[in-house]
């Protein structure tokens, strides 16, 4: 044991000589060292962040009767305040590592405690207000989810670290909007107004920063629902998922800003997020005279469509009406206004049409997107198939409260529209009024 001590002090002091391979070679040793003496290390799990330009990642050493770390930094570094006062607290500050024959098997029981002296740690640090105190429990969470799954522990106790580590991620990163909001610079060294604090202090990259800060904009009431959802279906929580779901919220918000600096705007020259097209297709051939389409209303030829100006937002969604005769020209007009081809809906007609090939009893509604527009959330998706009666000649299914649904709160738009305007609709067609 002696002799891996004083490997461990020779690669901390030479680390800012080494590069991060070499680091990572001079570790691993250790590890492999331990494990030849006998000695039980169930972990060790790398932390990406790096505290100071040039600096190195931090190592987490998971022991069997513990969770422990040695922070490997460049030669003259000290620890920060925050760092310190966490140091003090804990009763190991270098390797925890048993020998055989003091070596513990790690329980649920083991891990549910240490992960409620986390808990203990993070309310105190949040009611304290300190990032990095709470980044600290992060940390620590991580690693004992780290360690629960490396000893192949029920769900049960790993997805109560992963809860840990998601509140303290939840936490700080209300904090550094908090910060944002008051003025200060979540990318510079300094991201608050108070000069002892930066994201280097807490050991945060700006990746990290702004995943955090993500989080922060769900609900507590949705993490909670999501956490509940995870563990009735006995999986594994993930931050992940939080984080995905507070960038979209984020995405929405711009997106509503910009929005209302249209108001000012004529209706048709507004910019919506949202286009809903039925164009008035010409048609070659009919069956019949009688049955011709400009019988019943006007219509326009692909490249008059094509024409059109929908006025989309930078990020935008298309849903465009097609019979399958016309889906080339769909796909036509689709680019030709900027948008690309993802997927599609179909509407089941009630009653059997004509045709040449086959008696056509379904119309395809086409979705294009333009930009980044998030998708609609899982429960506002609807099925593909639309079930309707048609009302008249071309009329379709009204889909207004469909598209509300998928994308509430944002404007819309429905080109060659039949019906009038209405909250958050715009219209544009002969036949609107």
């Amino acid at each position: 044991m002696s002799e891996t001590r004083t490997r461990l002090q020779r690669v901390t002091a030479m680390a800012e000589r080494m590069s991060e391979a070499e680091l990572d070679s001079g570790v691993r040793r250790i590890l492999k060292d331990l494990e030849r003496a006998g000695h039980k290390v169930l972990a060790s799990h790398p932390w990406s962040s790096v505290h100071s330009a040039g600096g190195y990642p931090d190592w987490c050493f998971c022991g069997s009767g513990g969770v422990a770390w040695r922070e490997l930094k460049r030669a003259g570094k000290e620890p920060t305040g925050s760092q310190r006062e966490w140091l003090e607290r804990q009763p190991v500050s270098e390797i925890e590592a048993r020998g055989p024959a003091a070596a513990t098997v790690v329980t649920e029981d083991h891990v549910l405690a240490l992960v409620d002296n986390g808990r203990t740690e993070l309310e105190r640090a949040v009611a304290v207000g300190d990032p990095a105190m709470v980044a600290e429990v992060q940390r620590r969470a991580d690693a004992i989810r780290y360690l629960s799954k490396k000893a192949k522990l029920a769900i049960g106790a790993v997805n109560a670290a992963a809860r840990l580590k998601t509140d303290a991620e939840w936490h700080a990163g209300g904090m550094l909007r908090e910060a944002k909001l008051r003025g200060g610079d979540r990318r510079s060294e300094d991201f608050s107004n108070s000069p002892n604090v930066s994201l280097k202090d807490i050991g945060l990259s700006h990746n990290e920063s702004f995943r955090w800060q993500d989080m922060s904009r769900v609900d507590r009431d949705q993490i909670d629902s999501y956490y509940k959802s995870r563990e009735e279906k006995q999986q594994e929580i993930a931050s992940s998922a939080i984080s995905h779901l507070g960038a979209r919220l984020r995405r929405m918000e711009k997106i509503t800003e910009k929005q209302d600096a249209y108001e000012e705007l004529p209706p048709d020259d507004r910019p919506v997020p949202v286009i809903y097209a039925d164009p008035p297709w010409r048609y070659d051939f009919a069956v019949s005279d009688s049955r011709k389409i400009e019988n019943q209303y006007p219509t326009m030829t692909t490249e008059e469509i094509a024409k059109e100006d929908p006025a989309p937002e930078e990020d935008a969604v298309l849903f465009m009406w097609v019979t399958s005769p016309k889906l080339r020209e769909g796909l036509h007009v689709m680019e030709a206004w900027g948008f690309k081809y993802r997927t599609s809906m179909v509407w089941v007609k009630s009653q059997i049409g004509m045709g040449y090939y086959a008696r056509s009893q379904h119309e395809l509604l086409l979705i294009g997107a333009l930009g980044s527009l998030p998708a609609p959330l899982p429960e506002h998706r609807p099925s593909s198939v639309i079930d309707g009666r048609r009302a008249g000649h071309s009329a379709k299914p009204n889909l207004r409260p469909v598209l509300n649904a998928m994308y509430p709160g944002l404007w819309k738009r429905e080109m060659f529209s039949r019906r009038p305007a209405e909250d958050l609709w715009l219209v544009h067609g002969n036949e609107a009024s």
